[in-house]
Parts: C-alpha cells; sequence; structure tokens
C-alpha cells in the first residue's frame, strides 16, 4: 500500500517512469480532431485522418464494471427514448444500448487497437471521472507492452486536480494536462502544486499575457473548443503548442505559408 500525500492511499503499486511527449521548436502547434466513435469506424478510417491533423483528442468515461470507454457523454440515446448512461452498467450493456439508439461505445483498449501503427497519430486522452487514472493508465501499459502504443505520442489530461496527482504518482513520466473552462484558474497554484506538463485552456480565454505567463512557467499551451480556420490563425498568432479542433478541419500548410506541423 502507498500513500500520496495529496489524497491517501493508492492501492497500485507506482508504474515505471516512461518519456513523455516532446515538442520540437520552431514548428506549427501540434493540431488535434475531437474524436467520437462511429458505427462504421475501422483502423482504416481512423488512420485517414487529414495529413494536416497530428493526432486525436477523445473524451473517457468509465463503465460501472471498470472499463473505460471512448465516448464523449455519458448518456446514450438522448433522443430516442432509450436513455441509458454508460456509467450505470458493464461494457456490454452500454454497447448494446447504443446499438439501438445509432451510436457507438468503444473500449480504450479497442481504440489502441485500431492506432497501433508506427507512424500513430498523437493520442490526447481526457479523463472526466473521479477514478479514471488508474484504470486508464492500465490500459495504456498493457497496450505498451504490446507495442500498440508509444508513449512519446501520448497526452493525458483531466480537469480534475486529483487525477492529475494520480497520474503523476502512479507514472512520473507520462505527459499530463489540466484542464480549465474558466478564465479565473489559478494557474500558478496548479502548476506549483500538481506540476502538469500542460495546460488546456478555452480558446476564448486565450490571449498573449495568459499565454506567456504559461510558457514562463515551463507549460505547454493547447487551446481548446476551435472550430474555424479564424480561431486556428488567431491560436497561432499566440504562439500556442497546441489546437484542438471540433471537428477535422484541413490544415493546408503549403498553400497558406505556414511552417511545417510539430515533430512530437
Amino acid at each position: 500500500m502507498s500513500r500520496h500525500p495529496s489524497y491517501g492511499t493508492v492501492d497500485v503499486v507506482p508504474l515505471p517512469a516512461r518519456p513523455g511527449l516532446q515538442v520540437g521548436g520552431g514548428h506549427r502547434p501540434v493540431l488535434l480532431a475531437r474524436f467520437d466513435p462511429t458505427r462504421d469506424l475501422s483502423a482504416s478510417t481512423l488512420l485517414a485522418t487529414d495529413p494536416g491533423i497530428d493526432g486525436i483528442d477523445v473524451d473517457i468515461q468509465m463503465c460501472k464494471t471498470g472499463e473505460p470507454v471512448v465516448f464523449s457523454r455519458d448518456r446514450i440515446g438522448i433522443f430516442d427514448g432509450h436513455a441509458g448512461y454508460v456509467s450505470e452498467g458493464s461494457l456490454d450493456s452500454a454497447k448494446a444500448l447504443a446499438a439501438k439508439t445509432g451510436e457507438r461505445v468503444l473500449a480504450l483498449s479497442e481504440l489502441l487497437s485500431l492506432i497501433a501503427d508506427p507512424h500513430s497519430p498523437v493520442l490526447s486522452v481526457r479523463l472526466l471521472r473521479r477514478g479514471t487514472a488508474i484504470p486508464v493508465l492500465q490500459v495504456l501499459e498493457r497496450a505498451a507492452a504490446r507495442g500498440r502504443l508509444r508513449w512519446d505520442r501520448v497526452l493525458v489530461c483531466s480537469p480534475i486536480l486529483n487525477e492529475l496527482a494520480q497520474l503523476k504518482y502512479l507514472s512520473p513520466g507520462v505527459t499530463t494536462a489540466f484542464v480549465t473552462e474558466t478564465a479565473e484558474a489559478n494557474y500558478d497554484m496548479v502548476h506549483t502544486q500538481f506540476q502538469p506538463d500542460c495546460f488546456f485552456i478555452a480558446h476564448e480565454h486565450a490571449d498573449l499575457i495568459r499565454v506567456s505567463f504559461l510558457h514562463d512557467l515551463g507549460a505547454r499551451v493547447f487551446v481548446w473548443k476551435v472550430s474555424t480556420e479564424t480561431e486556428i490563425d488567431r491560436a497561432v498568432s499566440l504562439g500556442v503548442d497546441g489546437i484542438v479542433t471540433d471537428r477535422p478541419i484541413p490544415w493546408r500548410p503549403r498553400a497558406v505559408g505556414r511552417p511545417e506541423a510539430s515533430t512530437w
């Protein structure tokens, strides 16, 4: 039994440190597309991402039986009268309900099997619920052991500070990010106590002062909920390190004179 001062006991032996995500200097930001699973998803469709997009950003929900799944909402079947919740049942029951409603629930392990590729995209994994860090790290560890995952292509982020603390304690080498949803976040306190490698901030709250402050702390800055080329251009002008789009938006660096993509 190991004890971490931030949140009590942890019933898991700490994982070995892994080399984190690295960004090259002097390049354009990493561009991530928000991802939701579809019924016809396959390895070929996932890997056929627009060449201007460097990776995907996924939300993680937890089934009651402990499996982390890729799904942007907890509630399934909102519009057809068969509503249920991913977090209230098993993975099998969540998949069965999703199949009835034309949706799809995809286990994180299934997603990793689809992107097993030497040139795999960057994967940003967003933990939305408490108690998610341990099972997610276990899935990532198994995928890495089987050669399906490169640790230098993975970013694990959360708006929940205790999840960041667990991530850092269990796997000090994993690249982490704190997700903020308001303009009033205490970045200095978060950086001092939890040491995230990156901050995800809403694009409407991003400005030169905020981005420069976070860079001065030694953190990288991503903006999220970007949905237009104009918003992408604004983010680039602020000098951010990464951009998360609501949907895949073609990036044409040669056509408009932008530099090539960052190498992670």
